[in-house]
């Protein structure tokens, strides 16, 4: 209920968050909006992503007594796994996943199927859980229905994971229907919710006055009157670990305060609060203080004497140093220590330490993860340890945060190394240089085309014989007709002719040598004649 559930802080406590024996079934209908809006990203997830993970986290707490439904919406509801057992578990989630956002939102046919499943469910608790991010169609009708199922002992819960969803309403929706309402921007806490609010929907919160039993002595209690604890009004119920040890129950048996040695270190878990709200009486008790310090005592790891450990981080590497002293406060020398190294991904390291001075040891490690280190201390004697000292240390970040300023004399030497420029314009980026961009094209399609008629091509080729008879054939079919050459012929002589006579005027009659009143010895020839001739002559040539 307080969130640790699956996380490591529920690894390392002393008690289990989902109790082997609950007291009540439970059947937890969750009605989960598809609408497209669902889509959009979330640190990287879309928000209907995030709803199926969450659903699907929900069957990972429930027992076997418990039944689980989910029912998808936009404008319609669509039932995605009816009511029924856990039992089927891989079933279940092969169906959620198949969940996809579409359409718009409307609460009311969902809540409608929810409620005729929980008419008859046989469990004793019985709850629904509305994750949207928008405005529903119907309000008023759904409202409505929560009263009545409200009156049937059916609760109601509304997560709103947007700032459009409509938040008045579904907070309205939560209070009428005994249940509460969730408001988160950001939809990657979705499943953290979700996983809460069915928690706190499985009867495990238990609300009731009673005074806590002590089962197991321990130094937390020394000097505390272990009869006369006062009494709470509430806890949440969980289940010891094996190998913890329970130290305060309720009266019913269930776990209050429980510890146990995890690893190198020790941890304890109080399953009330120290609030007013569950130990109003306890805040008005004398030794409140001294419960309290002294199990934060029991909890903190124990300071020797003899070892004085200290660290030091230097770059990713870090320095552990042990001074060793007596009772007397003299120097311990020529020791067998030896340390062992928890790193925060909690894989272990063991390292021998050696004398660099008086008293003093040393040993260096990789410290180059960000989080807790465990280390424990202790004499070797015969390959034994005689006493494991304690201490953590916490890298927070890298070195290079503790400057916060740019090293602009780093870039600048390093553009002059370049030959480049320190803070560049625009223009000094992009001006004036020509992009190449490259890409990919699929060049098959035009190939297969290309291919289709050489391959007919290459048939007609191989299995079509032409013999150079009928390529002859073929070219006088293809070249010009006899008639078309004639004509050119004839015309390629008259214009001979033409030539001829105006080349005999230029030549033989010179401006200065005609005489007008003088006849001509040779005979004129006709133009008329000159082209019969000429006719004749091309006849003849044919």
């Amino acid at each position: 209920v307080g969130g640790y559930y699956d996380t490591p802080i529920e690894k390392l406590m002393p008690v289990k968050m989902i109790p082997e024996k609950k007291k009540r079934s439970v059947s937890i209908v969750l009605l989960i909006d598809r609408s497209g809006s669902m889509n959009a990203l979330s640190g990287g997830t879309s928000k209907i992503e995030l709803a199926k993970e969450s659903a699907i986290s929900i069957t990972e707490i429930l027992t076997d007594k418990d039944k689980i439904g989910v029912i998808a919406f936009d404008a319609e509801a669509e039932e995605i796994v009816k009511l029924q057992g856990i039992q089927e578990k891989s079933q279940i989630i092969e169906k959620i996943g198949k969940i996809r956002a579409r359409g718009g939102t409307n609460f009311y046919p969902a809540l409608n199927i929810a409620n005729e499943w929980l008419k008859v469910s046989d469990t004793q608790l019985k709850h629904v859980i509305i994750v949207s991010d928008g405005q529903s169609l119907q309000m008023d009708e759904s409202l409505n229905l929560v009263k009545q199922m409200a009156q049937k002992n059916i609760t109601i819960s509304t997560i709103s994971i947007s700032d459009e969803a409509d938040k008045k309403a579904m907070q309205e929706m939560a209070n009428l229907g005994s249940g509460r309402y969730y408001e988160t921007t950001d939809a990657s806490n979705l499943p953290n919710i979700l996983i809460k609010e069915a928690l706190m929907s499985s009867d495990l919160i238990v609300e009731r006055v009673f005074r806590p039993i002590m089962t197991t002595d321990s130094e937390i209690f020394g000097g505390i009157n272990t009869k006369a604890f006062p009494a709470l009004f509430g806890y949440i119920q969980t289940s010891s670990k094996k190998g913890s040890d329970t130290l305060l129950t309720s009266d019913h048996g269930d776990p209050i305060l429980s510890t146990w040695q995890y690893g190198l270190g020790r941890a304890a878990a109080f399953t009330s609060d120290s609030l007013p709200k569950w130990s109003l009486e306890w805040l008005k008790w004398s030794d409140f203080g001294k419960f309290w310090s002294q199990t934060l005592e029991w909890c903190l790891p124990s300071i020797s004497d003899d070892f004085d450990i200290s660290t030091t981080l230097s770059g990713n590497k870090t320095i552990l140093a042990v001074d060793a002293v007596d009772a007397s406060g003299k120097f311990r020398n020529f020791l067998n220590l030896q340390a062992k190294i928890v790193k925060p991904d909690l894989t272990s390291e063991d390292v021998s330490l050696n004398q660099t001075g008086i008293g003093r040891y040393e040993c260096e490690f990789d410290a180059s993860q960000m989080g807790t280190y465990m280390l424990s201390v202790a004499e070797m004697v015969n390959d034994n340890p005689q006493k494991w000292r304690n201490i953590g240390f916490i890298v927070s970040y890298s070195p290079e945060y503790t400057d916060l300023e740019s090293n602009t004399k780093w870039l600048h030497e390093l553009a002059n190394i370049t030959d480049g420029k320190y803070d560049p314009s625009y223009k000094d980026v992009f001006g004036n240089r020509e992009q190449y961009i490259w890409r990919t094209t699929n060049l098959w399609k035009w190939l297969l085309i290309l291919a289709i008629p050489l391959f007919f091509l290459d048939i007609a080729i191989r299995r079509i014989t032409v013999s150079y008879e009928q390529i002859a054939e073929l070219w006088q079919k293809l070249s010009p007709s006899k008639e078309i050459n004639e004509q050119r012929i004839i015309m390629t002589e008259r214009l001979k002719t033409r030539k001829e006579i105006a080349t005999i005027s230029q030549t033989q009659l010179k401006p200065y040598e005609i005489n007008h009143t003088q006849k001509l010895d040779t005979p004129q020839i006709p133009y008329t004649s000159k082209l019969l001739e000429a006719k004749k002559r091309a006849g003849s040539i044919r």
